[in-house]
């Protein structure tokens, strides 16, 4: 099958200048797309990535500042709570606080470890608590070991076997559990009723 042949269009010299605007920005390719109309996001990147300077790859300048604004605010925030607070998605957040958490120019560094879902206390994996400073990071958690994993799984056999037995009510070992008082009578077939009249 034969394809048409599309002929090359240079880049002019305004297109240029916009390139290396682009490229300095601290915005995405794609965001500035706009100001390349005719041409595609795949020839508008390999053109950058021919220029001197490559663009930093995912670079945005603007979420350090937001992520900076918000721990002096409120210090020891989780990345899941700045990229609510920021706006940001949770991957750019955290290559952020990465990049800021190198040993040369360290600016911010782990204050504390917490459960992912603070709302259930109960197992689950660990996340940093990020602090601004240059302080050593603080050690994660130690993951628990056979034993205290099989005393967990036994206590919460317990709690559930207690809620389910029906004699621990007689012996006084959970309180009454609380329903609607008296018969619950349902007709199915009134409203099909009421619909014909």
């Amino acid at each position: 099958m034969m394809t048409e042949e599309r002929s090359h269009v240079g880049w002019t010299d305004e297109e240029k200048a916009r390139l290396e605007e682009v490229r300095t920005s601290g915005k995405t390719v794609k965001a500035c797309m706009h100001l390349f109309p005719g041409r595609s996001l795949c020839a508008v990147k390999q053109k950058i990535s021919n220029m001197k300077e490559k663009k930093p790859r995912g670079h945005y300048s603007w979420v350090w500042d937001a992520i900076e604004r918000e721990l002096t605010a409120t210090p020891g925030l989780t990345g899941r709570q700045l990229a609510t607070k920021t706006g940001c998605c949770h991957r750019q957040i955290m290559d952020r606080l990465y990049e800021h958490n190198a040993p040369e120019g360290k600016t911010v560094y782990v204050s504390n470890w917490v459960r992912a879902n603070p709302e259930n206390p109960g197992p689950g994996p660990w996340v940093q608590c990020w602090t601004l400073g240059s302080e050593p990071d603080t050690p994660r958690p130690a993951r628990m070991n056979a034993d205290d994993r099989r005393k967990r799984d036994r206590m919460s056999y317990r709690k559930t076997a207690k809620k389910a037995n029906p004699f621990a009510v007689a012996a006084g070992a959970v309180p009454v559990p609380k329903a609607a008082q008296g018969r619950v009578i349902k007709h199915l077939h009134d409203n099909e009723f009421e619909e014909a009249a």
